[in-house]
């Protein structure tokens, strides 16, 4: 069993614990900011941190940042009991604050106990709409986390109110950012006051590489409907495949996964996730947030298979396409490959989608026998770029 570890300034800077699984939740941990060791040393690690923090008040208020099965979880360090350490961190992404030390610049580290570096701008894939982060302290705005920003030494464009809230953060720190950073961003999150605070801000673009999760689905300036968005990538995929010259039964496969491949986001649970009550159904939200906590881990594509697999249209293509097209949708958002974990179902387990879940194992082997490793991953990836391209022309379409 092993253990991701990964360390974030923003936790030296929050420590309520709702507000700073927000600001995760709004800029992701990437994977080339993490540590990866086996269960035993991520506790000994903990073990030694926590060590270190119980004698200082500030440093044992520090955060400690679970993420398990898509809900985040936070808790001060001085409130781990040393024998809780294994099951807290079973099957977690672990996110501590960098001043708690830990790892020695190429290792996890228990006798660490230097500063770690935070590498989360510099980590995101250069295809991904990036995100950056604002520091508020004493009402004054920056790029980075140096003690030395201070509203005497700072532009006075880049003060905001003293009294500001959090709820009213992320409107008065909108010109500042504008002044920091130019045009083409947003800010999506925040935590804080305006004595210390962090914002999120997102790059106004879709990427293919943000089709992996259902963070994908939120930030829109207007909902867009989920029939609307099936019409526009079954769109985009019949042009991509037009343009590439695939054979007809691979046109087929391509075309009916892009224009089913969202099926599954009609659920009660889903939708509630993406702040939507009413109906219809929506694709793309413009709610900042996904609420884990609702959605239960629930994998939509692995409802888009449970709706689709008994269908009178799949019925009538040919088994290998039929295969095809179910894994194109199964592994849209880069699950499927070999399959799905339990909690994919979601709240309620119904024999439609038991029966997806048993299948996609074997469903992706005998794809990838057929059309071969690269193969399949080419296709795959015509999907997440129909999904993308009309994810951007919806967003286009708003503004």
């Amino acid at each position: 069993m092993y253990v991701e570890l990964a360390w974030r300034a923003e936790l030296d800077w929050i420590t309520e614990p709702e507000g700073a699984a927000r600001l995760l939740d709004a800029f992701p941990i990437s994977a080339r900011e993490t540590a990866r060791c086996p269960l035993y040393e991520a506790v000994e690690v903990l073990a030694a941190i926590r060590a270190r923090c119980l004698d200082d008040s500030v440093m044992a208020s520090k955060l400690v940042i679970v993420t398990r099965y898509g809900v985040t979880e936070g808790r001060p360090l001085g409130s781990l009991a040393e024998e809780e350490l294994r099951q807290f961190l079973r099957n977690t992404l672990v996110v501590l604050p960098v001043s708690v030390g830990g790892y020695d610049g190429h290792f996890v580290d228990p006798n660490a106990g230097d500063s770690v570096v935070d590498v989360a701008e510099e980590a995101q894939p250069p295809s991904r709409a990036r995100r950056r982060r604002l520091w508020v302290k004493s009402g004054s705005v920056s790029m980075v986390t140096t003690k030395a920003v201070e509203p005497a030494n700072i532009d006075s464009r880049l003060v905001i109110d003293a009294d500001t809230r959090e709820d009213e953060l992320i409107a008065e720190v909108t010109a500042p950012a504008r002044l920091l950073l130019g045009p083409g961003w947003r800010l999506i999150e925040c935590a804080g006051d305006a004595n210390k605070a962090v914002v999120v801000v997102r790059e106004v673009r879709r990427t293919i590489d943000e089709a992996e999760e259902d963070d994908a689905s939120l930030g829109f300036r207007a909902p867009v409907m989920l029939d609307k968005h099936l019409d526009d990538a079954r769109t985009r995929a019949e042009a991509l495949c037009r343009l590439l010259r695939l054979p007809r039964h691979l046109q087929t496969a391509v075309v009916e996964a892009a224009g089913n491949h969202d099926l599954g986001k009609n659920r009660p649970w889903w939708q509630r996730a993406v702040g939507r009550v009413e109906k219809p159904p929506v694709a793309k939200s413009g709610q900042v947030r996904f609420d884990h906590a609702i959605n239960q881990g629930y994998r939509h594509e692995l409802g888009s298979v449970a709706d689709l697999q008994g269908s009178i249209l799949l019925n009538s293509l040919d088994p290998d396409v039929r295969d095809l097209c179910l894994h194109l949708i199964a592994a849209h958002h880069g699950h499927a490959r070999p399959g799905f974990r339990y909690e994919a179902a979601g709240p309620i387990l119904t024999n439609a989608v038991r029966e997806a879940f048993d299948a996609t194992p074997a469903r992706f082997a005998r794809t990838q026998a057929t059309h071969g490793r690269w193969g399949l991953a080419f296709l795959e990836a015509l999907v997440k770029a129909a999904d993308v391209l009309a994810s951007r022309e919806e967003e286009d379409a708003a503004s």
